[in-house]
């Protein structure tokens, strides 16, 4: 996959034989464990110490989120002294989005990683770098989280934020429309920007003097359009639009010289690539900017530094990557991939770039940090995510790409066991953890992967057609096919890898979350002969159920209009619901599952696994329930989460062995 970003010429004078590596440390290493003992299962559930790094814009502050008592707080340290600074210490709520506002305050939001469902609920909190001065939204009461979210989310830091006001939007009309606001975090005053709007906007990009330069709107029936005003204070001309059945447009910023930066894919073409638009003229770039064979680039892919110029663009194929458009971050990022080959390596930079944190990850590593400074070349360790993992004991992950039945290029991963040989045949895990209309795999360190294959099992994660991050085409296709043409993707991975001699055929589990639950269930009904065993946490199990009026999503303009479209509709395709219902078909199971569910969950509410449970009682067929109180979406309370872990390794250790043994 070649990028196609036109880059300036690259700087010499850097190389990774210049760098020396000083010592340090923000956290205590433990010692590593000898290869022979494997992890505990608790090991692999201790939430990482750190969670990534930025730096200050003047480069003098490190911000980081470290687990206090269970819970994330934000961690600020001093680089001069190495001393640092509890900013939060919250113990019923986690820190989430934290960044840099200027060189003294720092933005972010809240949520909760144990009863949430697993998203973000916006908020504008703010804290100096010393601690003081905590500010929350107006209409957030205090530190614990309130029945629903602040209406009020971040959109950019604009052209006053060292005045400590940023350009934020805030919910109206239902949820429908986003209304543009300036708001200084100490007064709480809020100015809005985005009288005379075009419509009702869902997303905003502003331009160097917060004036709103672009915007998306939506219909109730998901009509959609982008707008532009030429002129900052002019009128809004419509650029595109598009309908609930076409790809999109994302914005993304609106650089110095009014060049707006957006994601859409182009007439011809299949993926999402990085365009611009000409504010003045009103005119598209002839050619994208960066465009990936086969991949979509996703939202949030450009960074612009503090005089609004580009500075960055990141992507993820089959792993992230990012290309620099400054010469001298562009020379660093190559110096820091040649000092670690093979890693991930993410940077943030001091405005005078003359020091950076390096950031840097793999599949067999949860991240280790590093601060980098130009004089003298020193790169200095300053900490990891998960100390205790070695990453020479972990599993490594390759991907790959096979032919469905019907010739469509399907993207996977595969992670073999620890010593794995070549020729030899694993018992194989499929894992999938939802979606669907979601990339649905990311290269990177993951601790089930790892903890599944220093058991000895292969995991094998695809991305069958629904799932989005591979062009458009990959994810039509997948349009009403759940439980068919989805289904049949996987099992035609696993055959596949049966067929390489990678897989032991004897020995194949499904396994999976949410619609990953789903995937699970469907493929013990579809293909009975081809299972030994599944387990499925607060997953799907009949169409049906997507459309129960207790969902999160109930009542919503996505639930009455793409839902139908992209999943079924209950009454035209009444025939299709019933064919692919698991809990209909349960008599068709042959392989004993393991259902474990959330009593709270709102996403896929506790009917969808109390209904499969008595399905399957009623048809003699063998099971495991277990429903955990207080757990929403996914589980997260450290009790609960060990119990389910300890489940599946009890649960496939007794189904998963050799026939006979």
């Amino acid at each position: 996959m070649n990028p196609t970003l036109s880059r300036r010429r690259m700087l010499g004078g850097l190389s990774a034989g210049a760098l020396t590596v000083a010592p340090g440390s923000l956290l205590a290493q433990e010692p590593p464990r000898p290869p022979s003992a494997p992890l505990r299962i608790d090991q692999f559930l201790v939430p990482p110490m750190l969670y990534g790094a930025q730096l200050s814009p003047d480069g003098q502050s490190l911000l980081t989120t470290r687990r206090v008592e269970g819970r994330r707080n934000l961690v600020v340290m001093d680089l001069a002294t190495r001393k640092s600074f509890m900013l939060t210490r919250f113990k019923r709520v986690d820190v989430a989005g934290p960044m840099w506002l200027n060189n003294e305050r720092i933005l972010f939001n809240l949520s909760n990683r144990i009863t949430d469902v697993g998203f973000v609920r916006p908020g504008l909190f703010s804290v100096n770098k010393d601690g003081s001065d905590l500010r929350r939204p107006q209409d957030w009461p205090d530190d614990a989280m309130p029945v629903a979210p602040s209406l009020t989310r971040f959109v950019a830091r604009g052209a006053q934020a060292d005045r400590n006001r940023i350009i934020a939007a805030k919910s109206e009309s239902k949820g429908r429309h986003q209304a543009l606001f300036r708001y200084d975090l100490l007064s709480g005053r809020m100015e809005r920007l985005s009288l005379g709007a075009p419509g009702q906007v869902v997303d905003w990009a502003i331009d160097a003097d917060d004036q709103p330069r672009a915007a998306i709107t939506r219909t109730a029936d998901f009509q959609w359009a982008l707008w532009i005003r030429p002129l900052p204070e002019g009128e809004w001309t419509a650029m595109r639009r598009w309908g609930p059945e076409e790809p999109g447009v994302s914005l993304e910023a609106i650089d110095a010289d009014e060049k707006l930066y957006l994601l859409h894919t182009p007439a011809g073409r299949e993926e999402q690539v990085l365009a611009t638009i000409d504010l003045r003229r009103a005119a598209w770039s002839e050619e994208p900017l960066l465009a990936l064979q086969g991949v979509d680039l996703l939202p949030g892919a450009v960074r612009l530094d503090q005089r609004n110029r580009l500075r960055s663009v990141h992507y993820e194929a089959d792993r992230p990557g990012v290309l620099h458009a400054e010469p001298k971050l562009d020379a660093l990022q190559k110096a820091m991939e040649k000092e670690f080959p093979g890693a991930v390596v993410h940077l943030s930079a001091s405005e005078s770039m003359e020091q950076s944190v390096v950031w840097v990850s793999n599949d067999n590593d949860p991240g280790r940090l590093f601060l980098y400074r130009e004089e003298g070349h020193r790169l200095e360790a300053l900490g990891a995510a998960r100390p205790w993992i070695r990453p020479q004991a972990m599993a490594r992950t390759r991907f790959l790409r096979y032919a469905a039945r019907d010739g469509l290029s399907i993207p996977a991963q595969l992670t073999l066991p620890p010593g794995a040989q070549p020729g030899q045949k694993h018992p194989l895990v499929v894992l999938h953890y939802g979606g669907p209309h979601v990339r649905a795999i990311h290269w990177g360190y993951d601790a089930m992967v790892q903890f599944l294959a220093s058991r000895g099992y292969a995991v094998f994660m695809p991305a069958p057609r629904m799932s989005t991050g591979w062009g458009w085409k990959h994810h039509k296709l997948g349009w009403k096919q759940w439980g068919l043409a989805m289904q049949d993707d996987v099992t035609d991975g696993v055959l596949h890898l049966v067929k390489e001699g990678v897989a032991d055929r004897d020995r194949l589990a499904l396994m999976g979350a949410s619609y990953g639950g789903y995937l699970t269930m469907m493929g013990l009904v579809k293909n009975p002969e081809l299972w030994r065993c599944g387990v499925n946490w607060v997953g799907v199990t009949d169409p049906d159920f997507m459309y129960v009026n207790w969902t999160d999503f109930a009542g919503s303009d996505a639930a009455e209009h793409l839902l139908p479209r992209m999943l079924g509709d209950p009454k035209q395709d009444r025939e299709q619901f019933a064919q692919t219902s698991p809990v209909r078909r349960a008599a068709e199971i042959q392989a004993p599952v393991l259902l474990a569910y959330g009593a709270a969950d709102r996403r896929v509410p506790l009917i969808n696994g109390e209904r499969m449970r008595d399905a399957l009682v009623a048809a003699g067929k063998p099971h495991e329930w277990v429903v955990y109180p207080d757990e929403g979406h996914g589980f997260r309370h450290p009790t609960h989460l060990r119990d389910f872990w300890l489940r599946i390794e009890r649960f496939l250790g007794e189904h998963m062995a050799p026939r006979g043994a």
